[in-house]
């Protein structure tokens, strides 16, 4: 009886014994995938609040560069919702976030201005808005943001030093 006491009680030799590294090695790697996987959660927590200007836009192929003497901006709001400029026009509607890396948005409604400078700002901002409706995940990583859409087109963000 005293034999199967020592051996319970961590005798490096006892069943016990052997197991006892295994558990400290699984809890370790609980531990780290838990850890991972909150860090995840905290980068896609700080989209709310954050205000970004588009940088290009287009598939890998055909990427294209903001038209100069336009702003595009996008702003995530706290209570969900999303506000900017497309290039002429003012633009907002909601936003929804899935698991891990997916969003999406809403009905973006916009005015409806008609601007004919810079030539081709028209057919930017209808671009932008229509890539809105496709977007299905999003990468957020050192101040850039990334929307990705369901036909392979990315619109690429830097992040706005103030809210538009």
């Amino acid at each position: 009886m005293k034999e199967k006491a020592a051996n319970i009680s961590g005798d490096r030799n006892g069943p016990m014994g052997q197991v006892w590294p295994a558990l400290v090695v699984l809890s370790l790697v609980i531990a780290l995938c838990g850890c991972t996987g909150q860090q995840k959660q905290e980068t896609s927590a700080e989209l709310p609040g954050t205000s970004w200007e588009l940088q290009t836009y287009g598939t890998p192929a055909a990427r294209q560069e903001v038209l100069a003497g336009t702003e595009v901006t996008l702003t995530f709001d706290e209570s969900g919702s999303i506000s900017g400029n497309a290039g002429c026009n003012r633009y907002q509607g909601p936003f929804r976030r899935g698991e891990t890396d997916s969003l999406s948005f809403g009905l973006v409604a916009s005015t409806k201005m008609m601007c004919g400078e810079p030539p081709g700002v028209m057919e930017q901002e209808m671009a932008f808005l229509r890539s809105l409706e496709k977007v299905q995940t999003f990468l957020l990583k050192d101040g850039a943001l990334e929307l990705r859409c369901e036909d392979g087109s990315v619109l690429s963000f830097k992040q706005a030093t103030a809210p538009h």
